[in-house]
């Protein structure tokens, strides 16, 4: 979905690519501070957008619920789209 959303000229943000090269997300504790920054992070975002294809984990379910109360535009894909590797 990042790839599609650069080549759609956004410039995107995925918290659960960046936070888990540092956080241990199997630690309930980190897991809650990765969790939280993304959620501090999303303020700044014009958009939210959910793949629930694998399903919505509780900490997806959170941010879909923190950008409805932000009152952020929340897009759901089922599918990702093929998008070109350019």
């Amino acid at each position: 979905m990042c790839r599609m959303a650069i080549d759609m000229g956004y410039a995107p943000f995925a918290p659960h690519l960046l936070y888990t090269r540092f956080i241990d997300d199997s630690d309930p504790h980190e897991r809650e501070l990765g969790i939280s920054m993304g959620l501090r992070f999303m303020e700044t975002c014009d958009e939210v957008w959910v793949h629930v294809g694998d399903g919505v984990s509780d900490g997806m379910r959170r941010e879909i619920e923190h950008a409805k109360r932000l009152a952020k535009p929340v897009i759901i894909y089922r599918e990702v789209p093929v998008c070109s590797m350019t």
